[in-house]
């Protein structure tokens, strides 16, 4: 996003606000894009003597699996006839869950509306009510196995 002055012909914007998401696969890889955002803007304003302000809005670090986690889900996912899919590549799309995710072992998943639907956050996106159940249902025996396997750790230590 840009703004650039206000709406006057032929007077050149005295000052800009330039807005952009930056988004990597890992938090290095986002700390060092961040840091060549750093270099660029400064080396620009400087050569064509311009004044620049940083500032960072939100960060999100990466969302890493964990992979016990996701074998659960996948075998649950099994029991349940609901193919599933590991991707091969992150999704870009996990926002604070990587906070999340960088304190407790976590899993992000998403589920599937077929790959013609219209994605998250564009025009014609509509989430379909019928995948709901199968959900709910994916999501309590997650959480029931893994009550199951805590009550029988805190039981082993009593």
């Amino acid at each position: 996003h840009a703004e650039l002055g206000r709406q006057s012909l032929g007077v050149s914007p005295g000052h800009a606000r330039l807005f952009a998401t930056l988004r990597a696969q890992t938090t290095t890889s986002l700390d060092e894009a961040r840091a060549r955002v750093i270099q660029l803007v400064d080396s620009l304003a400087e050569e064509h003597g311009l004044k620049a302000d940083l500032s960072w809005r939100e960060f999100f670090p990466e969302t890493r699996n964990d992979p016990a986690l996701v074998r659960l889900l996948a075998g649950i996912c099994t029991e349940l006839d609901v193919s599933h899919v590991m991707r091969a590549t992150p999704m870009r799309w996990s926002d604070d869950c990587g906070h999340i995710a960088a304190a407790a072992p976590s899993v992000y998943f998403g589920l599937g509306i077929g790959e013609t639907a219209s994605g998250l956050h564009q025009d014609g996106y509509a989430f379909p009510d019928d995948v709901v159940p199968t959900g709910v249902e994916l999501l309590y025996r997650f959480v029931t196995r893994l009550l199951a396997v805590h009550r029988g750790s805190s039981e082993a230590a009593e």
